[in-house]
């Protein structure tokens, strides 16, 4: 590290063979109660892991001075939960009669999601782990390209639906719901949203930008989708489409909250060694839910005078 640079850097040590508890078919091969992580634990008198903790290691197997957590943190796994359910809820929707362009705004909406939350854990992993994961990395790849395909897919059959395309909207308002949401998103990724902990190398505050670019440009991959298919979502209502535009707004408003929840939520779970309350995540999620809120205006803008 330079001398004066703030940026950080982490030593990943590999520990081969640390399991955390025996295989249901260990007795067969000689192995029956194996636990290397307890059993080390048990041997240095305990082992302090609060990160982990947090995490819910203590809930997989008993260590020794790792307890077990009432609520482990599974805030990163909010965002696919909300593509999955909503990807279900849209398909479900294409069947009830009335609704098929909000639906299909929504597929849109997910779609995008999906490829950006994909596409930014590939080239993350890319950048980490070089061509050393290449199931993961083409499972990434794969999930990204069939993100991108139901996207278009579902884009090209809304640009066939009659909707009330042939009446312009006034949408001047939801233009400035999208133009905050806009700002608290750019807020959002310039305010530290970790105010830093007490430990050594983790007093420094941390933002997504820029103290982490170029090395974590990925974050951004998600934000930056988010935001285009925002001002989408406006030129369509502009254009008469307002149920589609209500669609994609709200889906991408929904997981743009589960992203961002992590970054407003996970520094205040952690020991206050590692973590501390900032502002910057719950900016985004601010501006995310801003945009769940425009979802509704968009459905509601009033139509052109003189236009049929």
């Amino acid at each position: 590290m330079r001398p004066g640079s703030s940026q950080r850097r982490a030593a990943v040590v590999v520990i081969d063979a640390c399991g955390a508890g025996a295989l249901p078919d260990a007795a067969d091969y000689g192995d029956e109660g194996t636990n290397t992580l307890a059993h080390v634990a048990d041997a240095v008198g305990g082992l302090e892991l609060p990160v982990l903790a947090s995490l819910g290691l203590g809930n997989v197997t008993p260590i020794l001075g790792v307890e077990p957590v009432g609520r482990p943190v599974v805030h990163g796994l909010l965002a696919p939960l909300a593509v999955v359910v909503g990807l279900v809820a849209a398909l479900a929707a294409l069947f009830a009669r009335g609704i098929v362009p909000l639906a299909l705004g929504a597929l849109v909406g997910l779609g995008a999601s999906a490829a950006a939350l994909d596409g930014g854990v590939l080239v993350r992993q890319a950048h980490f782990s070089g061509s050393a994961d290449r199931t993961g990395s083409a499972v990434l790849a794969l999930g990204a390209a069939a993100s991108v395909l139901l996207a278009v897919v579902a884009a090209r059959a809304a640009a066939r639906e009659r909707e009330d395309a042939d009446t312009p909207a006034r949408v001047s308002g939801l233009a400035a719901a999208v133009g905050l949401a806009t700002a608290l998103v750019l807020a959002g990724l310039l305010v530290p949203f970790n105010g830093g902990g007490e430990a050594a190398g983790f007093s420094d505050p941390s933002a997504v930008l820029p103290d982490r670019w170029p090395d974590e440009a990925w974050a951004v991959f998600h934000p930056a989708v988010v935001l285009a298919g925002a001002w989408a979502a406006v030129a369509a209502a502009a254009g008469g489409h307002r149920r589609f535009a209500a669609g994609l707004l709200g889906a991408l408003g929904a997981v743009g909250a589960c992203v961002w929840w992590r970054y407003a939520v996970v520094p205040l779970d952690l020991d206050d060694r590692f973590g501390s309350f900032a502002p910057g995540g719950f900016l985004g999620l601010a501006g995310a839910l801003l945009l769940v809120w425009a979802a509704r205006r968009a459905g509601r803008s009033p139509a052109v005078r003189g236009v049929p």
